[in-house]
């Protein structure tokens, strides 16, 4: 499983190098993530969560990718290739609230070119409803 710059990673490597490009909105703090079809990550997780977010490039949509999560200014938040277990997760379900709030506050000159402010971004933390079910979800898979 990639994480943000993983996923990215893991896109490039079976997709190739236009499968990633630089968003045209990119993604810091907290945002809505939406599940768009069943999948044994997703398994017990909402249609709808809230994930921390830190990225300005974006996974676009391949054949054989499996689009599983999608956000307002991200068509793919998460993706499985093929039917292989190897997923890619845009959005960052490990950070807790005040690990955003670290980061956001130590890089704060990534993110204010886009407009943005610490203290509106650090207004919206939240824990991810996602986070223990994919986790759990992606273990249970590696020890079946």
């Amino acid at each position: 499983m990639g994480v943000c710059f993983g996923s990215q990673l893991l896109a490039r490597a079976f997709y190739g190098k236009s499968a990633v490009r630089l968003s045209s909105q990119a993604e810091f703090g907290w945002s809505n993530v939406t599940r768009e079809r069943d999948d044994p990550l997703f398994d017990g997780v909402p249609r709808q969560f809230t994930s921390f977010q830190y990225h300005a490039e974006e996974v676009l949509p391949q054949p054989d990718m499996h689009v599983l999560a999608s956000s307002p200014a991200s068509a793919v938040q998460a993706f499985r290739v093929g039917r292989k277990l190897i997923w890619g997760i845009q959005f960052h379900l490990e950070v807790t609230p005040r690990a955003g709030r670290d980061l956001l506050r130590k890089t704060e000159r990534v993110y204010a070119p886009y407009g943005l402010r610490f203290d509106d971004l650090a207004a919206e933390a939240q824990p991810c409803q996602a986070t223990e079910k994919v986790f759990g979800n992606f273990l249970e898979m590696w020890r079946g």
